[in-house]
């Protein structure tokens, strides 16, 4: 999916193609099987808990604030909806349509009608006063955050040692790097390791073969590019720390994006474009093939490689399924260290939630059972669902496309940059990166320039005051 949208979950709504896709009939009956086997209503899967949480004798119906995908239109119902009322009767549980900015979550809280429970329950909306921490929740039940990765929990799921929510899917800007084999063997490449720890696919490994699958035709034009364009919000997120480099320093006080491992990363990212030429901009890709959609150009092999966030690698999933393409998965390269671009996507419970019992019950539903991972087809944020996950989005092809190297990610995952946590990263991240961004990715500007000339400008918007 060629879509610059910055910021990373948004970036989980799976994009379907019309090859191979399920009647809509097919599919939610296909859901209702899976929800009524019993592993996914809770019953099959180890849990993470040693105790229960009370609930309330009186029903209660839940209002849980999301965002579905075209794919949980046709199956929430039975894989969250009739799934969490089996194994938490008597209540139940009602979609309440969201957005991925807040905006929705504020005006109900400004009317006094909160939900139940939110999706996206990050530091920015604990520093914004959208919801509360549940800390209290899991020392009492003795909830065992160690199912998590701890990198990933502690980045994205707390607050200074406060536990703001518990997540239900991982995926991020740029988990893994979806490659044509086909195209690799046809450049006399050897494929990526399936290692993420494997010193050769590194920054030069990388450019060697990202140059190598860049090819013409007979006629001069171009065949095949290297790879499409990285998305924004993987370069604002990750890119930085693959180079052992960030944004922001890590006590949330000091813009350092002119450092010498920032002026690195990028340098490097504008030579792929610029002087080496193997990185296709939408601009490239329309005037090569007619066409700027680099997922489109990755499916029908003009792309040897297709750096997209999780929610994007559904769509190869079915690509490999229905058409048996040549596509699998690698690590990302191993810049200065190796690094995965994961993230999590934690639920929380909103400021004034007038059923916090049953509210904390939901959040461990939802990150007890890989329900929402199978039904949105983004990854599970455990690895321990990563079987009865695959089973239903990859059957039959997990081996095929190395979906262990995806699984993987989640061990390899790293910090994200601290610039994500901030309330004031949205506005610093659409007025200000992402313009240099692309002048970087046009190849014309001097990147320790704009880096210098970035910093005091993102220094300005740094909250004054941070709660401890």
């Amino acid at each position: 999916m060629n879509r610059a949208v910055p910021l990373p979950h948004p970036h989980s709504t799976v994009s379907l193609r019309p090859a191979g896709v399920r009647s809509r009939r097919a599919l939610g009956r296909r859901a209702a099987a899976v929800a009524a086997s019993g592993v996914l209503a809770g019953c099959g899967l180890p849990v993470s808990t040693t105790s229960q949480p009370a609930h309330s004798k009186e029903p209660v119906t839940l209002e849980y604030l999301t965002t579905l995908n075209a794919r949980q239109n046709e199956n929430h119902q039975a894989l969250i909806v009739d799934a969490f009322a089996q194994a938490n009767a008597p209540h139940k549980v009602t979609i309440v349509a969201g957005d991925s900015t807040y905006t929705k979550l504020k005006t109900l809280l400004a009317g006094g009608t909160p939900p139940d429970v939110t999706w996206w329950a990050y530091p920015e909306a604990y520093l914004a006063k959208l919801i509360q921490e549940v800390t209290s929740y899991v020392k009492r039940d003795r909830y065992n955050v160690g199912v998590f990765s701890k990198v990933l929990f502690d980045d994205l799921a707390t607050w200074r040692g406060r536990i703001l929510g518990l997540p239900s899917q991982s995926g991020g800007n740029w988990p893994i790097l979806p490659y044509n084999r086909q195209l690799f063997a046809e450049a006399g490449v050897a494929e990526p390791p399936a290692r993420w720890d494997d010193s050769r696919w590194n920054a030069q490994g990388w450019l060697d073969a990202l140059q190598k699958t860049t090819r013409r035709g007979q006629d001069g034009g171009v065949a095949s590019f290297g790879m499409s364009q990285i998305p924004p919000g993987a370069i604002s997120l990750h890119w930085a720390k693959m180079w052992k480099g960030a944004w922001l320093s890590d006590d949330f006080k000091t813009i350092t994006c002119d450092s010498p491992q920032m002026v690195e990363a990028m340098e490097y990212l504008v030579g792929l474009g610029g002087r080496h030429q193997v990185m296709a901009t939408p601009a490239r890709l329309m005037e090569a093939f007619g066409s700027n959609n680099a997922e489109q150009a990755f499916l029908t092999g003009k792309v040897a490689m297709y750096p997209t966030f999780g929610g994007g690698t559904f769509a190869i999933a079915q690509a490999v399924k229905a058409q048996n393409l040549p596509l699998a998965y690698a690590p990302l390269p191993a810049m200065k260290t190796s690094y995965s671009g994961q993230q999590y996507d934690p639920n929380g419970i909103p400021v004034g939630a007038k059923h916090p019992e049953e509210s904390w019950a939901l959040i461990r539903w939802l990150a007890d059972t890989p329900n929402w991972a199978i039904s949105r087809a983004t990854t599970p944020a455990r690895a321990d669902h990563f079987d009865a996950w695959g089973k239903e989005v990859y059957p039959g092809i997990a081996s095929q496309v190395r979906l262990d190297v995806y699984r993987d990610s989640l061990r390899a995952a790293g910090k994200i940059d601290p610039l994500f946590l901030l309330p004031t990263f949205r506005d610093m991240h659409s007025t200000h990166i992402v313009p240099a961004i692309n002048r970087f990715y046009a190849g014309a500007t001097d990147v320790a320039a704009t880096l210098q000339g970035l910093k005091p400008v993102l220094q300005a918007m740094l909250p004054t005051e941070l709660p401890s």
